[in-house]
């Protein structure tokens, strides 16, 4: 369904959030559209420029008011989810390495990463990485459940 008098309605950081907030809008009955950023205009050494950087979510001006208040709540939710996650991050992660035997520190945000080795280079796993559900059933080695 073509959107009527679009405006936009959200700017997200990234083509995967726009897409996931007009999921969002759309699983709640508000239609919209995406406008993603696939230019490398605002891309540099060090990520995205904002400024240059894009992608959006329209809506028709005669939702925009609901959609206002769905967008309200899609942010609170994902402040709510930030701040959790940041709660159950351990401050730093000390790791052996199985090359040169040193135990180096790595930042908690780093947990379930691939990192170099401080002292000798070689390839460290920092933590477990726990995929969501994980903790249900265990699954073993022959791939029957427990």
């Amino acid at each position: 369904m073509p959107l009527v008098d679009p405006i936009s309605a959200y700017n997200a950081s990234s083509n995967l959030e726009a897409i996931l907030v007009q999921r969002f809008l759309e699983s709640e009955g508000v239609p919209a559209f995406v406008t993603e950023d696939n230019s490398l205009v605002g891309y540099w050494v060090f990520g995205i420029l904002p400024v240059f950087h894009k992608p959006q979510v329209w809506v028709s001006r005669c939702d925009a008011e609901r959609a206002a208040q769905l967008l309200v709540e899609y942010e609170r939710l994902q402040f709510e989810r930030d701040a959790k996650r940041k709660l159950n991050e351990p401050k730093s992660i000390f790791v052996q390495c199985e090359d040169c035997g040193k135990t180096s520190s790595f930042a908690g945000s780093l947990q379930g990463t691939v990192q170099d080795c401080p002292h000798c280079g070689a390839y460290v796993d920092v933590g477990d990485f726990e995929w969501p559900g994980e903790d249900q059933d265990e699954v073993e080695e022959d791939g029957r459940q427990s």
